[in-house]
């Protein structure tokens, strides 16, 4: 997979980079919009990660006219600004995914591997699992660098397999995808040869477990061998680059105290004001990323002051307290301050509160066109909360789409069936089955294996979202539920998929 990485800040780019590359990625770097614009412009890529704060050309900016320009490459946007209403303009402009600074690497895998599941827009994108990679351009397989010397009928099922690593195929479905009808039809004996053959010579090369059997059903990729590099090595690579950035970030410490003292003396002009701003933004990114998360969550406080029109002179005071606390997260001595408590101000619905008839019609008129383009799309919900139900249900009606609700997961499939769903929504703790085994069967299954997949839960912690996407969801929302990131993030996955089946039907013609 070819991956272009927007940052400019370059410690962060540097261990983004490096952690990416050792997981077999190609990654291309920019530091700034216009270049990236340029460099979208020459060369195909899979997956555009793009910081929002950048010089010359912002994230949002550039994703706006990539869409404009119907580039339909996947992209993750990169930010320290968590509130929904930043989430919201980050996703209304086209991007894909939204992940938030300080980013965890593990996620960062987990949420691109989900992207890119199903993605066919680069078909020539090289794949890899564990440490088999095969490259469609020379039609190579190697194992743990180790060229694999393998048959056209191996190398189809590889893929096959490397493109669909959740799915299980059985020997009849192997024969329907890879043999044309101007072929023989082969026995699932001969299926069963190819398997064996394939793990012979992977065998060979310390690859033998790589291939699952379930007994009845049929093959596919061992799952647990799709883990993330080791951690020793992210820390190693993350301590190496931190040695050069921590005296670049004491500069940056400097800037926002000169700024600090300017403000204090009431002299703040608006060119160092919107400087400091950039500044703190990109202090608390890179803070973040070395993991100084509470550093980089102070960082994000003073950028929050800064960013008001008019900073008061009287702010300076807590100012300060933030720059001392910041200066001591740095020098270790006393990493378990806690950090202020600002409020944020988000426009957010209380768990099982119904919105009112008004929000209901602001929501209708603003997103009209949303409502337009997805009447009569059909939404399947599971929870076993009907409070919560009736809420999904009372929004997404609004937008012109048929909401069945589920509170029992034992009906799944046989209500599947009937519905027909275009999107499923699952809470990831119901009383009968886990969601995220929910995900995986549903993966897994020949049969709604493609299914776009929101998963819903109270718990927004980095394990929690990281067990989401490896187990296959393609997006998360966590509880209360906002109406119109909702709606925001249903519609994206919807148009994803949307394309995906709209270049699956040109490739065929």
């Amino acid at each position: 997979m070819k991956i272009l990485l927007v940052e400019d800040d370059s410690h962060t780019q540097e261990v983004l980079q490096t952690t990416l590359t050792k997981q077999n990625f190609l990654v291309d770097g920019a530091t700034d919009g216009e270049t990236a614009w340029e460099l979208l412009g020459q060369f195909t890529y899979d997956l555009l990660l793009l910081d929002v704060m950048l010089p010359k050309l912002d994230g949002i900016s550039l994703c706006r006219r990539l869409r404009q320009a119907e580039n339909p490459i996947l992209i993750m946007l990169l930010t320290t600004r968590d509130s929904v209403t930043d989430k919201l303009l980050g996703l209304e402009s086209g991007a894909d995914d939204y992940l938030t600074k300080p980013i965890d690497l593990q996620e960062l895998t987990a949420r691109i591997h989900t992207l890119t599941r199903r993605n066919p827009l680069v078909p020539n994108s090289i794949l890899t699992y564990d440490r088999l990679c095969l490259d469609p351009v020379s039609r190579q397989v190697t194992y743990n660098g180790q060229l694999l010397k393998i048959g056209r009928k191996e190398y189809l099922i590889l893929e096959l397999l490397l493109r669909h690593p959740h799915q299980v195929f059985n020997r009849s479905e192997i024969i329907d995808r890879l043999w044309s009808l101007d072929q023989e039809i082969p026995t699932e004996a001969t299926v069963k040869s190819h398997i064996r053959s394939i793990r012979r010579k992977l065998e060979q090369v310390g690859g033998e477990d790589l291939i699952q059997t379930l007994y009845g059903q049929g093959y596919r990729l061992n799952p647990a061998l799709q883990k993330p590099p080791a951690l020793e090595q992210i820390n190693k690579i993350t301590a190496n680059v931190w040695e050069r950035a921590y005296s670049k970030s004491l500069d940056k410490i400097a800037e926002l105290e000169q700024a600090i003292a300017i403000l204090q003396s009431g002299n703040l002009e608006e060119t160092l004001r919107q400087q400091t701003v950039f500044t703190a933004h990109k202090l608390a990114g890179t803070l973040g990323v070395f993991g100084f998360e509470i550093a980089a969550q102070l960082s994000q406080q003073i950028e929050d002051v800064f960013r008001l029109p008019l900073v008061p002179p009287e702010s300076a005071t807590q100012l300060w307290q933030w720059i001392q606390a910041l200066r001591r997260e740095l020098d270790g001595t006393q990493r378990s301050i806690a950090p202020p408590n600002i409020p944020l101000q988000k426009r957010i619905y209380k768990a099982g509160r119904m919105p009112t008839p008004q929000e209901l019609l602001e929501m209708s008129n603003t997103q009209s066109s949303t409502t337009s383009t997805w009447k009569n799309t059909r939404i399947l919900a599971i929870d076993d909360d009907p409070n919560l139900l009736n809420q999904i249900q009372s929004i997404l009606t609004v937008q012109g789409m048929q909401t069945h609700c589920l509170t029992e997961a034992t009906e799944l499939w046989e209500v599947m069936e009937q519905v027909k769903p275009d999107l499923l929504i699952v809470d990831i703790l119901l009383p009968e089955i886990d969601g995220l085994a929910l995900c995986q069967q549903i993966r897994n299954s020949s049969r709604w294996a493609w299914l776009p997949i929101l998963v819903l839960s109270v718990r927004s912690d980095r394990q929690t979202v990281n067990q989401v996407f490896t187990a296959g969801a393609d997006d998360y929302i966590s509880k209360p539920i906002v109406p119109e990131e909702l709606i925001t993030r249903l519609t994206n996955r919807l148009n994803r998929h949307q394309l995906i089946q709209q270049l699956a039907s040109n490739s065929t013609h």
